[in-house]
């Protein structure tokens, strides 16, 4: 079992050295600076650290996203678009009522904004899915500019800061007390890698250890052999469930 997971872990980290391998020759071939290159990843993990992490934790959680999709049998290609969204949601919630209640409260309020928002964009291409047979593949690519334009009009309408709409690209400040407490003092990197970690852990535990997460990995797998076990299934085009 060890060695197994060994075997995994060294072989993603193959993939991810040939990847920026391919990405420095791609440069050297067009003629950009490769050792800046080199020495944006060594900084991303030494003196940018802060910075790295504090990007690590949506980008994990997107992730996690995709994975869980993936695991289902569904490709979504739909992450960027529900990041934008889920952010606008959180900040609307923030910038509206959040700066009236109780800091644990408004934080609370404002992720499940973000999850909401972010699963009702994943729900829509779902429900094409079901309903009409259309493949999420390009449902879900084509929320990514929808969900964009969404965002840049919020930004630049009601979410801009006061008397500057249409002049910027960035909402108002989230009142300071509603934002995630640092991992250390003037880091930039907050609760929020965290809370991503612990994400990652539940979703683990899930598929790993519960019936449910069994069923979902046999479905991903084996659509058709699920079906014939007895596993409660939908069709991709119909909302029949069987």
């Amino acid at each position: 079992m060890n060695t197994r997971i060994l075997r995994s872990v060294a072989l993603r980290l193959v993939g991810l050295a040939a990847g920026l391998a391919a990405s420095a020759l791609v440069m050297l071939v067009t003629g950009n600076d490769v050792g800046g290159f080199i020495d944006a990843i060594g900084a991303g993990f030494g003196s940018n650290l802060d910075s790295t992490l504090r990007w690590f934790a949506p980008l994990l959680l997107a992730g996690v996203a995709g994975v869980i999709a993936f695991r289902d049998g569904a490709f979504n290609l739909g992450l960027d678009g529900q990041i934008y969204l889920g952010a606008a949601a959180s900040s609307v919630v923030a910038l509206g009522v959040g700066r009236d209640l109780d800091p644990f409260l408004g934080v609370s309020l404002a992720i499940v904004a973000a999850i909401a928002a972010g699963a009702a964009v994943a729900g829509v291409c779902a429900l094409l899915r079901l309903l009409f047979g259309t493949p999420e593949v390009i449902t879900t690519l084509v929320m990514n500019p929808l969900c964009a334009i969404v965002v840049t009009l919020l930004v630049t309408g009601p979410l801009a800061p006061g008397g500057a709409a249409g002049n910027t690209e960035s909402s108002e400040v989230i009142p300071e007390q509603l934002w995630l407490p640092s991992l250390s003092p003037h880091s930039l990197a907050t609760a929020a890698v965290s809370i991503a970690l612990a994400v990652v852990a539940i979703v683990a535990v899930y598929y790993r250890f519960t019936i449910w997460g069994f069923e979902s990995r046999l479905f991903g797998a084996a659509p058709t052999f699920s079906f014939y076990a007895g596993f409660r299934t939908c069709g991709s085009s119909s909302a029949r469930c069987s």
